[in-house]
């Protein structure tokens, strides 16, 4: 992704919320036009497609390139420490109780940090 940025930052609550609203949002920043963004049976498909994979990543694994979804079994042997590791580290703890916003992303605060990135930001 070298020399361009991101055009629409979706955080995962604001999808569950309104995931159609997203994907409008979604669709703008990619340019797609008015007319489809808004088509209300449309969008409704595409929020219809994304939950089928999400149910079902087995079925096409090529197109939502997940694992299967953890049994909660397997959630709790293979994913019971994340958090409390992911919490041990300061950055990643900050960007957790940020709620995941760019803001507390501290990859991307280093960027921004940095002048020569600064200025090639601006200059788009």
């Amino acid at each position: 992704m070298k020399g361009k940025h991101v055009a629409y930052d979706v955080l995962s609550e604001d999808y569950k919320h309104d995931p159609e609203g997203e994907i409008r949002k979604i669709g703008r920043a990619m340019g797609i036009c008015e007319d489809a963004i808004s088509h209300d049976n449309l969008v409704h498909f595409i929020a219809l497609m994304g939950e089928e994979l999400k149910n079902h990543p087995d079925h096409d694994m090529g197109i939502t390139q997940m694992h299967d979804v953890h049994t909660p079994q397997q959630r709790k042997l293979k994913c019971s420490n994340l958090e409390a590791w992911m919490r041990t580290d300061p950055a990643c703890r900050a960007w957790m109780e940020g709620n995941a916003s760019h803001t507390t992303n501290a990859v991307l605060q280093g960027y921004l940090q940095d002048d020569v990135k600064k200025r090639k930001m601006r200059k788009r």
